[in-house]
């Protein structure tokens, strides 16, 4: 429907909508993302990071991983 109502490829709002299913698992993610300093490019890379055995210690360095990109 949605790729429907604005012309956007449909494969492009089920990745941007799995990406955003992502992101309720990782709140500082989406605050960085809702502040401007995410993009939705460095959110599918940290997403394509996060395997089964990586996940705590991604879980774990949000806060370093979003001052590193925002030069905190």
């Amino acid at each position: 429907m949605v790729a429907a109502e604005t012309g956007a490829p449909a494969r492009e709002i089920q990745t941007t909508a799995r990406t955003g299913q992502w992101l309720n698992q990782f709140p500082l993610f989406a605050q960085a993302a809702a502040d401007g300093v995410l993009t939705l490019r460095h959110l599918r890379g940290l997403k394509s990071l996060d395997k089964p055995h990586r996940r705590d210690a991604l879980l774990a360095s949000q806060d370093q991983l979003v001052a590193a990109r925002s030069g905190s």
